[in-house]
């Protein structure tokens, strides 16, 4: 035990931090004013006359200044990190291996620094981050950008494999030798080689610190390519972590194509064009979405190159899709399936949007097939889609993936437990990568599996806060559908305006020259549904709505979301005694069919047809 007056200095000055706690008991005990006795100390001296460090970082730095071999070899492995090899230490301390060994024993001796292992010289740790900390505060500046510049030097050329593998251990080294050129393209290296592992987040936070490196530089052409090429992976990291219809999205591909006007090759000046189509295409902006496409298109087909003009279909057929150009989507899909091959053009995913395109193309011809009226091929797209979005082992491809199928499945009308269990998987991927757009999806599939499985209300409110959340991402594009799934929620809650108002939303924004969306159908047919549904209301109004949406499926060759509004219209016929009529408005839609016959719409059809009177 200390004496108690040892002990109160102790408590004064450390204001009960562990750490400091500590670090102020050694340095008293190294000290001469203590005699140790029957297992405890007595006081042998003025404790005045002690000068005890009144913070942490002095008292470290009054331990290591008692240290003369080994405080000079701590700077250097406080440069270093928080852990060194010995290997390293040797290459860059001007010191002989049997001075070092000294110089590393004296540290270890102290307890400021531990043998990790002792393979190839050992490694060694920093007893604790404040420990390096004050080492490395005890270099001047100049010997600081000294020392870090060569740490790089001997890793770039004693190190060879630690130099390809963790380029941002040399990028962090350059940049703290203000050796900026040298920095950001390692900076640059490490973010793809993190993307490549799809670390998004850490090859995000690798691109900032490129570009903030590269402000230190003055502006010439070849700044400039640097610039060019970390916002173009930069933008893929966004497109994943935040959303493709973020603002940083938009931001980062306009400036990266405004580099691309000083310097730049074709590809990334291709690059910059697909992540502004990717851009609008997400927030729904479909005229600049195609044309961005339509430019795509022909510099591939210019080039004769395999891999633009696979990106240049994979462009058109999400657009078209989208557009509800259904046939258009269909044949840029399949074309993109033709010309893709693993070999050449699976690394894509580290360049366009961070997923595979054919997975990408299987999930477009699902919906595309469903929609078009053919639920079995739809459903086997799908099937394909997912086996090969898990083997290729990419997080960013699979919910991709699985976002497409949730459309699918919430568009097609699977089971609510299909979709709990597909809404699950998405979301935990999501959750453990940081994928915000992707999260909303989830919670979006989730509310609308609570509506059916658990209660209404709840899954309600999840469906509200999952738009919410997708909106917040700038991602709006699948928007109309969610709308109307919370719409026709609302309708069995027994919230008509509710519905009404959150429907309107999706029909305001089509004026007389807008181009329909792949769901406009359905937005028709919920406005019908929703004014049935109000008192008061004359058939006729509802019947119009009904109309409108089977001629908008008609017109994008949408059979089965025309099967779906004549449906409600030769029910709404039916209810006002017009049986024939009602045979007349579903029979010829339903007989076009020729596959599919078990899925919950065609059941629907053949069991109203079948309830009414011969």
């Amino acid at each position: 035990s200390l004496p108690e007056e040892v002990q109160q200095q102790i408590i004064e000055k450390t204001d009960g931090v562990p750490l400091f706690v500590e670090e102020l008991t050694k340095t008293i005990l190294e000290s001469d004013l203590l005699t140790e006795e029957s297992n405890q100390y007595t006081l042998s001296g003025d404790l005045s006359g002690l000068a005890i460090p009144s913070t942490l970082h002095d008292s470290l730095m009054a331990r290591l200044d008692r240290l003369p071999k080994g405080k000079p070899v701590a700077q250097v492995g406080a440069a270093i990190g928080r852990e060194f090899s010995r290997s390293l230490l040797e290459s860059v301390c001007a010191l002989q291996p049997s001075k070092l060994d000294e110089a590393l024993n004296e540290l270890i001796d102290s307890g400021l620094v531990f043998r990790q292992s002792s393979g190839q010289g050992g490694n060694f740790i920093f007893k604790h981050a404040l420990v390096q900390e004050a080492a490395y505060g005890s270099l001047l500046r100049t010997t600081r950008r000294s020392l870090h510049e060569r740490i790089a030097e001997a890793l770039m050329t004693q190190f060879t494999e630690t130099a390809e593998t963790q380029p941002e251990l040399l990028a962090h080294h350059f940049t703290e030798a203000t050796n900026y050129v040298n920095a950001v393209e390692h900076w640059r290296r490490a973010v793809e080689r993190a993307i490549k592992r799809s670390a998004f987040r850490e090859a995000q936070t690798q691109a900032y610190k490129g570009l903030d490196v590269l402000a230190e530089l003055p502006r010439t052409l070849e700044r400039s390519a640097m610039e060019l090429s970390l916002l173009l992976s930069l933008g893929v990291t966004q497109q994943i972590l935040i959303g493709a219809g973020s603002v940083e999205v938009g931001g980062t591909y306009t400036t990266a194509r405004d580099l691309c006007k000083e310097t730049g090759e074709t590809w990334q000046r291709f690059t910059a064009v697909w992540g502004l189509w990717r851009f609008h295409e997400s927030r729904a902006d479909y005229r600049l979405a195609l044309r961005y496409a339509d430019e795509l298109l022909a510099v591939a087909r210019d080039s004769d190159d395999m891999a633009y003009l696979l990106q240049a279909h994979h462009a058109h057929w999400t657009t078209a899709e989208m557009c509800g150009d259904l046939p258009a989507a269909c044949q840029h899909a399949e074309e993109g399936l033709r010309i893709y091959k693993t070999d050449e053009h699976a690394a894509q995913r580290h360049v366009f949007g961070g997923h595979d395109p054919a997975v990408c193309a299987l999930g477009t011809l699902a919906n595309v097939s469903w929609l078009m009226g053919y639920p079995d091929r739809a459903m086997h797209a799908t099937e394909r889609a997912l086996t090969r979005a898990r083997k290729l082992n990419h997080p960013s491809t699979l919910t991709n993936c699985l976002t497409n199928a949730i459309c699918y499945y919430l568009l097609s009308r699977q089971s609510a437990d299909l979709i709990e269990i597909v809404a699950r998987e998405l979301s935990e991927i999501a959750r453990r990568h940081g994928f915000n757009m992707y999260l909303a999806f989830a919670t979006i599939a989730e509310g609308w599996s609570m509506i059916e499985l658990v209660s209404l209300e709840n899954g309600i409110a999840k469906l509200k806060q999952g738009l919410s959340e997708l909106k917040a991402t700038g991602r709006v594009a699948e928007m109309p559908l969610f709308r109307t799934l919370l719409a026709e929620a609302l309708i069995r809650n027994g919230e008509i305006n509710a519905g009404l108002e959150i429907n309107r939303e999706g029909l305001s924004g089509k004026g007389e020259d807008e181009r329909p969306h792949q769901t406009s159908s359905e937005e028709y047919r919920m406005q019908g549904k929703l004014l049935q549904s109000l008192s008061g209301v004359p058939h006729h109004e509802a019947e119009t709505w009904f109309n409108r949406a089977i001629e908008c499926a008609r017109s994008q060759q949408a059979r089965s979301l025309e099967l779906r509004a004549a449906i409600d219209l030769a029910r709404l016929h039916a209810s006002q005694g017009g049986n024939e009529a009602a045979v007349e408005t579903l029979k010829p839609v339903y007989e076009q069919f020729t596959e599919g016959f078990d899925t919950a719409d065609l059941r629907e059809a053949k069991a109203f047809l079948e309830s009414l009177p011969r």
